[in-house]
């Protein structure tokens, strides 16, 4: 299971290769996928000037308790969220 940390690390690497960090980051926008219990898919869209991408990472909890700000703080680097 690919996990939020991960997924911020990749974010990272990704960045890197274009010479750019977290803080070029101008929008994020986290959206779940799925509302069956668990199992859950959450996609991490990023984009920059000029660009964008996407990632995501496994929420093996019921949909409805993820908070998308939560980690949308923890994707800027302001916040440690523990999964």
């Amino acid at each position: 299971m690919k996990t939020a940390s991960e997924a911020k690390r990749r974010i990272s690497d990704h960045l890197a290769s274009l010479n750019m960090t977290l803080a070029d980051v101008r929008e994020w926008d986290l959206h779940i996928d799925g509302d069956d219990g668990g199992g859950n898919s959450v996609f991490v869209y990023y984009s920059w000037a000029g660009g964008g991408h996407a990632s995501s990472f496994e929420w093996p909890w019921d949909a409805a308790t993820f908070d998308a700000v939560a980690y949308e703080r923890f994707f800027k680097g302001k916040r440690f969220v523990q999964q």
